[in-house]
């Protein structure tokens, strides 16, 4: 099975597309920058989701909270949110619409349960500098070439898809129906001879 993990931004947008086995992953990993606007983003992913056509998508879920900060160069010291935090949910509801249209499995994972679980327990909590530099190095410890952090993340959210229990039930569902075609194939075979 295919599956298709992102670490979305309009500044850039990590990808990793993972096939092979638990024992053998595959990873083919880039990224897309330069989204002026979120419909340009939406574009890019439906070209991307019809090309590639995975089985399974994960991303990483925007965080709940908006961070403000004070601008000095605004009168009066006024505060303002971070731009980049808005447009995040944004974007998380175009990649899960953009699934359910196309009957593709899909869930959203905080960066904190896919850091912990794939990089090790602590590593959910880090600063947001290090959590990128601990992503590479731990794509660096399990050879995944990636050229930087949001390839890094991309890759491991991807890696946490393989083993969360929405993609084991997605498997089992795949292998069960295979059964069911090769045992119904067996009984048409024998009712012929």
């Amino acid at each position: 099975m295919k599956i298709l993990g992102l670490d979305q931004s309009l500044t850039r947008t990590g990808w990793c597309l993972l096939t092979g086995t638990r024992r053998a992953p595959e990873f083919k990993v880039g990224s897309e920058s330069g989204f002026d606007d979120a419909s340009e983003f939406c574009h890019w992913l439906a070209g991307f989701l019809n090309a590639h056509r995975p089985e399974f998508v994960v991303w990483e879920r925007p965080t709940p909270r908006i961070m403000i900060y004070n601008k000095k160069s605004l009168f009066g010291g006024a505060v303002t949110p971070n731009a980049a935090q808005l447009v995040l949910p944004q974007l998380a509801g175009m990649i899960e619409m953009a699934c359910y249209d196309r009957d593709i499995a899909a869930i959203d994972v905080a960066s904190n349960s896919w850091r912990a679980r794939v990089i090790g327990k602590g590593s959910g909590n880090l600063p947001a500098a290090k959590t990128k530099q601990a992503a590479k190095a731990h794509c660096d410890l399990l050879n995944i070439a990636v050229k930087n952090a949001d390839q890094a993340e991309a890759a491991l959210i991807a890696l946490y898809g393989m083993s969360c229990d929405q993609f084991r039930m997605l498997e089992r569902d795949q292998q069960l129906e295979r059964h069911i075609a090769k045992t119904a194939e067996k009984r048409d075979k024998s009712a012929l001879e």
